[in-house]
């Protein structure tokens, strides 16, 4: 896990994991990097379901966690979880 250096190298990487506890230090690698990089109040794009079009305008509302092995964060204009894989941050190239 050296190799990865941004939350969405985490993501990427643990996507498709079968092994429950590979998942697992993914997901947690990708909420510390998450973490350190996004405070809350940072504008975002999310897409609470499938991820398609435009998605929603929003504000990233707490810190990520893990949940069932997966990366979520909260937005303001949501309520639940959204997804990492779900989530863009404005200004930021994907």
């Amino acid at each position: 896990m050296k190799h990865i250096k941004t939350w969405q190298q985490a993501v990427e990487a643990g996507a498709g994991k079968k092994r429950p506890a590979t998942c697992q230090r993914y997901a947690e690698l990708a909420v510390e990097l998450f973490n350190a990089s996004v405070s809350p109040g940072e504008p975002c794009h999310y897409w609470p379901g499938v991820r398609g079009g435009d998605g929603r305008q929003g504000t990233i509302r707490l810190p990520a966690w893990v949940i069932g092995g997966q990366p979520v964060v909260r937005v303001h204009e949501y309520t639940g979880a959204i997804a990492l894989t779900h989530v863009h941050l404005d200004g930021v190239a994907e």
